[in-house]
């Protein structure tokens, strides 16, 4: 294998060595005990190299957040803590919007929710990126945005939805049919970041 059980890397263009256990620069990894090298290689790589840092985040975060409190917690609660819930629910956004140049009662601003509630996970990620420079739901639900649907004008018009992510804004022109709307909004979501060119 030509390997020791050693690890050389770059630190700063300096390069070091660890032995991956005492001794290791002259133990050669043979066909026995390459499942002990790659045993001794993953525990330094996601352990051993990373202690020092791992332990000034640990340090860090507890600066930040009660361990005590933390420690309360299941992984699946932490989890949902600090990514909030994978499924978005639109109508809890839709609850804390508000509307300047619309109402928020009649078919236009209805037919909107109508699309947004039909848009699968992908397409809700995207359209919350859009608006808010964010695909994740707050802590609090997606109502804590306080997302603001602004009339920008009406037909005829080619503007397209634009975002003004920091203040969660969405300026919407009134299109002439739900399906001009629905193509228009796609289009603003998908192509939002470097013009549409992948």
């Amino acid at each position: 294998f030509c390997l020791t059980f050693a690890v050389s890397y770059d630190f700063f263009g300096e390069t070091r060595t660890v032995e991956l256990k005492p001794g290791g620069e002259s133990l050669p990894v043979s066909f026995d005990s390459r499942s002990e090298y790659v045993e001794h290689y993953c525990r330094w790589l996601l352990d051993t190299s990373v202690e020092r840092q791992f332990r000034q985040l640990a340090e860090g975060f507890g600066l930040v957040v009660d361990s005590a409190l933390w420690s309360l917690l299941t992984a699946q609660e932490a989890h949902l803590v600090l990514c909030s819930e994978p499924d978005l629910d639109f109508e809890d956004l839709r609850r804390g919007t508000r509307y300047e140049g619309y109402g928020g009662g009649e078919a236009y601003i209805t037919g909107f929710w109508e699309i947004l509630n039909g848009f699968d996970l992908s397409q809700r990620k995207r359209f919350l990126a859009f608006v808010t420079g964010c695909d994740r739901a707050p802590l609090g639900g997606l109502h804590e945005l306080k997302l603001v649907v602004r009339k920008t004008g009406e037909e005829p018009t080619e503007r397209m939805p634009t975002a003004h992510t920091c203040f969660k804004m969405l300026d919407l022109p009134q299109y002439a049919s739900k399906e001009k709307l629905r193509w228009k909004l796609l289009t603003a979501i998908e192509n939002s970041e470097g013009f549409g060119l992948e």
